[in-house]
């Protein structure tokens, strides 16, 4: 949601579930609309760790919010990680191409402010 320049996030897309009753998930994807090509404001609708600007959410709040949540704590890392080379390796490869030119631009200011993505290049 961060990369995709949702702030219209809501508490599905930060859900974790419990498939085996047992060992804590998080949720699949829900909802991916990005607002910031069509809303200046870039804070989330909600918090991750008492954060919701969009450029200072980093792995840290990730973490944080997992605290308390073994084994997905264990996990954390790995999942951000991946989901975030994925996300950035399919919108240099091609995706941004099939974009609405203002999204694209959008996109392109949010993303070199991300902590996230510095987390990553660390």
């Amino acid at each position: 949601m961060i990369l995709s320049g949702n702030t219209d996030l809501h508490l599905k897309n930060w859900s974790i579930y419990y498939p085996k009753r047992v060992a804590p998930r998080l949720a699949p994807a829900y909802d991916l609309v990005a607002t910031v090509p069509f809303i200046a404001k870039r804070t989330t609708a909600l918090r991750l760790a008492r954060e919701n600007q969009l450029s200072v959410l980093s792995l840290a709040h990730f973490r944080e919010a997992t605290k308390g949540l073994d084994p997905l704590r264990d996990e954390v890392d790995g999942i951000v990680r991946a989901t975030v080379v994925a996300a950035m390796a399919a919108w240099r490869g091609g995706l941004r191409a099939e974009m609405d030119p203002r999204y694209v631009a959008a996109m392109d200011g949010l993303h070199p402010d991300s902590a996230l993505l510095r987390d990553l290049r660390a």
